[in-house]
């Protein structure tokens, strides 16, 4: 993990010409939209990254989870294979 110019902790795979813009750029694909909780599995770096936010938060883990996902939804752009 690493930190960007504001401070702010950002994965290192996200580092790159990409991440100039100021927006997440991911990979596009389809799954399904659920009505019931999921599973997600994630990696030790991203766990890591979301414990220190989670010791600095007053909610719980799946709350803060949530809420970091729904406020990044208009930051993301798909870059789509053409």
């Amino acid at each position: 993990m690493s930190r960007n110019d504001n401070g702010t902790a950002v994965l290192d795979s996200q580092i790159g010409d990409n991440m100039s813009d100021g927006k997440i750029h991911i990979p596009a694909r389809r799954k399904e939209p659920v009505s019931e909780q999921q599973v997600v599995r994630i990696s030790a770096e991203a766990y890591n990254a979301l414990a220190e936010i989670y010791n600095e938060s007053s909610i719980s883990m799946k709350e803060l989870v949530s809420l970091i996902i729904l406020q990044s939804v208009d930051r993301i752009v798909f870059d789509k294979e053409e």
